[in-house]
């Protein structure tokens, strides 16, 4: 659950109760392609890729509610997805598998691929190629901490 997926269902973001659309194409128009060196080490969770790394202690990636913000899941998630993404949603709208006095997935190792930030995933349900993978992650998890944490947060 610690991945980025969530957040870069961030495709659409909540933010000062308003909510902000960013598309993929925005994302594309925004940054420039570079080009990477990624990592298949899934047993940590500081997993860094290029530039971009998943910041440990973290998990705003993990906040996967309210989901009438992310009325685009069924575009980039299968059935059987989607309904395991459901059902992983706590009452207070973070992970049931995110620990959050730790700050640590509970299921790291064995959680779902939609929780996985790789370049596979990443194309296969946004449609992102590799050399866009750095600046799109670190876009994704730039809206997604501010959304969660704030503008001012020491996460950023």
């Amino acid at each position: 659950c610690n991945s980025m997926i969530i957040f870069l269902l961030l495709i659409l973001t909540y933010s000062n109760y308003s909510f902000k659309l960013f598309s993929i194409s925005t994302f594309k128009l925004k940054y420039n392609k570079i080009s990477l060196n990624s990592s298949n080490n899934d047993d940590i969770i500081l997993k860094k890729i290029d530039k971009w790394a998943c910041i440990k202690n973290c998990g705003a990636c993990c906040k996967l509610g309210p989901l009438d913000s992310r009325p685009d899941l069924d575009s980039y998630l299968t059935k059987d997805e989607l309904v395991l993404y459901k059902s992983m949603i706590g009452p207070d709208d973070w992970c049931i598998n995110y620990d959050q006095s730790n700050k640590l997935c509970k299921i790291y190792n064995d959680r779902p691929n939609f929780c996985r930030v790789d370049v596979k995933n990443f194309k296969k349900m946004f449609g992102i190629e590799e050399e866009e993978f750095n600046d799109f992650c670190t876009f994704c998890c730039s809206e997604s901490i501010t959304d969660v944490y704030g503008e001012d947060s020491d996460v950023m």
